[in-house]
């Protein structure tokens, strides 16, 4: 797994990694609070997100169909990591 980031037309996302033919793009928050992380993702952000991680998408060669999934890293004040598993689904 490699970690990068893009940025796109719509937006951007901070880390994208790939293992065994899976795209895992992550949002990663920080605040005091674990809590507080997580309700710093809006709704017109996690649009952005997921328009970003199609924009991506569609250049492997799957496309849309690659197999994918959306995680948020929340981060509290001295720098624990709390990892939401597919955080974006309806």
């Amino acid at each position: 797994m490699k970690p990068m980031a893009i940025t796109c037309g719509r937006g951007e996302i901070d880390l994208i990694f790939e293992k065994s033919g899976e795209i895992t793009f992550v949002e990663v928050k920080k605040s005091r609070d674990f809590d507080t992380a997580v309700s710093r993702v809006s709704l017109a952000q996690r649009a952005r997100i997921l328009q970003t991680g199609d924009e991506y998408l569609g250049l492997c060669p799957m496309g849309l169909a690659t197999p994918c999934r959306y995680d948020l890293a929340a981060l509290n004040q001295i720098g624990q990591v709390h990892i939401i598993a597919n955080a974006f689904l309806e």
